[in-house]
């Protein structure tokens, strides 16, 4: 819940604040929340409306930004934006600004912008919440299965493509970019990356919502897979579980122990000519 409020001072109440300019009649501030993909998620006071929009629902640990701008009407009656001072209780501010932060636990957001005998004052609580990312179901399909094999048997020579969906089984939404990787070996747990692949939200991925990977073609199989006889083969499909090359980030969540889904074993034969 957040609260919007217009203040109007005598002059020596913020006679602390650095002021110049004329007089104010009157104070706006803007403030908007949005997602490392850029979504906006929580809005106040957008066009004047002095009301609250969108969700104070926040994933413990994810960053996001916050971004605000404020302007008021001098003596005259004309617009200004010169002569405004914002402090909020996450910093000290100019009258527009963006930040980029994470909260771990419920937190109190207050803004206050003021000028010259006016004000406006933004107060409310973020909340916390927590994702929690899986792979539903995961799939292989392409190669050809070998006839009358006695186990699932394929033809390493076609070739392969995966699917995948995640879903987040938390209860904070998911509002930045998720890593995918695939991984193939002779045991479930253990085996080689051979792909990884980003999935992005346009807005988030909310508590019991799910979005498809995009398809991933891995080719034909190499390796020791590719003799005829060989050992159990197994692929694995693991969200949020490394980063990509490169980056550091990971969504965070409440449980990583079901973020894989295992297929196979796979026995992998030549293909006759």
């Amino acid at each position: 819940m957040f609260l919007v409020v217009p203040l109007f001072f005598a002059w020596a109440q913020v006679s602390e604040f650095p002021f110049t300019g004329n007089p104010l009649r009157s104070v706006a501030a803007r403030l908007t929340l949005k997602g490392l993909n850029g979504s906006t998620f929580m809005t106040f006071n957008a066009n004047g409306t002095g009301k609250m929009t969108g969700s104070s629902l926040v994933n413990r640990g994810e960053p996001f930004y916050i971004e605000f701008d404020s302007d008021g009407i001098d003596s005259d009656g004309v617009k200004v934006t010169q002569g405004i001072d914002c402090r909020s209780n996450w910093g000290s501010l100019g009258s527009s600004d963006s930040l980029r932060g994470k909260i771990m636990n419920s937190r109190m957001l207050s803004l206050v912008c003021i000028g010259i005998g006016a004000g406006y004052r933004i107060n409310g609580t973020l909340s916390i919440g927590a994702a929690d990312l899986t792979i539903l179901n995961a799939s292989m399909e392409g190669p050809s299965l070998v006839p009358d094999a006695p186990d699932r048997t394929y033809y390493y020579n076609d070739p392969m493509e995966f699917l995948a969906t995640i879903k987040n089984m938390g209860n904070a939404p998911v509002r930045s970019k998720m890593i995918v990787n695939y991984y193939t070996g002779a045991t479930p747990t253990g085996g080689t990356r051979i792909h990884s692949a980003e999935v992005a939200v346009a807005d988030s991925l909310a508590s019991g919502s799910e979005i498809p990977v995009p398809k991933f073609v891995a080719g034909r199989m190499t390796g020791a897979a590719t003799t005829d006889g060989a050992t159990n083969e197994y692929f694995r499909v693991c969200v949020n579980d490394a980063p990509v090359a490169g980056s550091s980030y990971l969504v965070p969540e409440s449980d990583t122990s079901n973020n894989c889904k295992v297929l196979g074993p796979f026995k992998f034969v030549k293909k006759p000519n």
